[in-house]
């Protein structure tokens, strides 16, 4: 009966240790067209709720920071398939931007950037993430 006690218990501390977010979340960055985007969230890792989306967009040539776009993410839970919420991101000045996204539940998402300037291309990044609870 002990052992049986004693197995339930490792199982339940395994199991537990599967439902924890990872204790490090490394930034994400991906260069499109004549930008460089770098990617983070607020809290990290993010968090079923409202979340802030953190990038920095820089000119992939001269590394200038890029600020005067406008730009809009939006969150897509990966399965089920689903729209998510959808944001215009702040400019905070030195090419920082950011974006409040809501994420409703605790899963996978796709975090999709559109960034638009005056007399250039649109450019469309986006992010893998998992939200936690």
């Amino acid at each position: 009966m002990r052992s049986i006690f004693v197995l339930t218990l490792a199982c339940a501390a395994l199991l537990a240790g599967c439902s924890k977010p990872p204790a490090d979340v490394a930034r994400a960055e991906q260069t499109s067209g004549d930008l460089h985007v770098e990617f983070s969230t607020n809290p990290a890792p993010p968090h079923s709720g409202l979340d802030t989306i953190i990038l920095t967009v820089t000119d992939a040539a001269s590394g200038a920071p890029v600020g005067d776009a406008n730009i809009t993410g939006s969150a897509a839970m990966v399965s089920p398939k689903m729209p998510g919420s959808s944001a215009s991101g702040r400019s905070q000045g030195n090419g920082r931007y950011e974006i409040p996204l809501t994420l409703p539940v605790a899963t996978k998402y796709e975090i999709k950037v559109h960034i638009e300037r005056p007399q250039k291309p649109a450019v469309d990044v986006a992010f893998p993430i998992e939200a936690w609870s």
